[in-house]
């Protein structure tokens, strides 16, 4: 696999600096912005479907479902910060990386920050794009999106 690395004059090297310096408190933000989307999706389709109000069935099926999108994107939402977080670039405190990607994250979609680091930093990206070893790689060849002898996508 070939990378292609395009020159930056330092200008924008510098512009893009700036943007990924590391702070331990926008990943806590990060982190409350969830809970409080979650928190108020739940509390809102309860409030609907249990109101003492007679609400039409249609209208608390359709705030139900909009509770399980949002929910649902939070939560992908939490996966992303456990992502982060083995990558070391959640918060710049190595132990509130931790935190923040096990306690506050990880645990809440069932998956471990040990054992997500180790399969996605050490297998994943110490062996990207290797068909027998890149475990992304096998799962998607096992689910069929990609052939295991040509590699090529299949339709």
């Amino acid at each position: 696999m070939t990378v292609v690395s395009l020159p930056l004059n330092s200008i924008t090297r510098n512009k893009l600096k700036s943007l990924y310096k590391l702070d331990n408190y926008h990943g806590v933000l990060q982190v409350i912005e969830d809970y409080i989307c979650i928190i108020l999706a739940t509390v809102l389709s309860e409030t609907c479907f249990f109101s003492i109000v007679n609400l039409n069935v249609i209208y608390k099926l359709v705030m139900y479902v909009i509770a399980l999108v949002v929910i649902g994107s939070r939560m992908r939402a939490l996966a992303e910060l456990l992502h982060q977080s083995t990558h070391q670039t959640l918060a710049k405190s190595k132990w509130l990386n931790f935190l923040l990607g096990s306690v506050f994250s990880g645990y809440l979609v069932f998956q471990s920050w040990t054992g997500y680091r180790y399969s996605h930093c050490k297998k994943h990206h110490g062996h990207f794009g290797d068909a027998n070893n890149d475990p992304d790689y096998v799962e998607l060849q096992n689910a069929g999106l990609y052939s295991t002898s040509d590699n090529e996508k299949l339709d």
